[in-house]
Formats: C-alpha cells, structure tokens, sequence
C-alpha cells in the first residue's frame, strides 16, 4: 500500500503512521523516495537514533518506552519473582531491557 500510494496516487507525506512493525517495513522505502515520515506513532528506542537509523525524512511521535518497570523496594520481596509477557519486535523487545 505504501507503494501505491507514492507511486501512484503522489503521496505527498505519511502523518501519525500507527506501529513499530508497520513503521519499520515502509522507513527504509520512505527515505529512499524522500517522503516524509511526520510523527511516527511508535515507542521503539530505535526512532530517537537520527544517525544510525531514522534518516532525515522522519519525525517520531512518542518518546521512547525504556521505563524501569523493577518494583521500587525489591528487598521487601527477596523471594519474588518476576514474569515479563512482551511482543517478540523492537518494541516489545524495548520493554524488555528496561
């Protein structure tokens, strides 16, 4: 779709486009054709890296998701464990460092 809308109809520019997977698969094309990517609705870390991977057509939305998600007094809980239930993609995978 991304294709034939810059192909075909002139695709001026992307705006808010929903997603990291969604995102990732059309960037790449994207800058190649020089349209611009205004605020990309994603989370991953990988949009706030201009040099290594955003190129200059594309503006992110949202910051990124590396929050510490660790309970705050880990001490309390010495035996506790902790279950992380992410999705397998630069998101989810940002979730997971945190």
């Amino acid at each position: 779709m991304a294709r034939k809308l810059v192909e075909q109809d002139q695709l001026l520019f992307l705006f808010q486009t929903l997603g990291t997977p969604s995102n990732t698969a059309i960037h790449k094309y994207m800058n190649l054709r020089r349209v611009p990517q205004l605020h990309v609705a994603t989370g991953a870390t990988k949009w706030n890296d201009p040099k290594n991977f955003r190129g200059p057509w594309l503006a992110a939305e949202l910051p990124d998701r590396g929050a510490d998600l660790r309970p705050t007094h880990p001490e309390d809980r010495p035996d506790a464990k902790i279950a992380v239930l992410y999705q397998n993609d630069d998101y989810g995978k940002d979730y997971l460092k945190a």
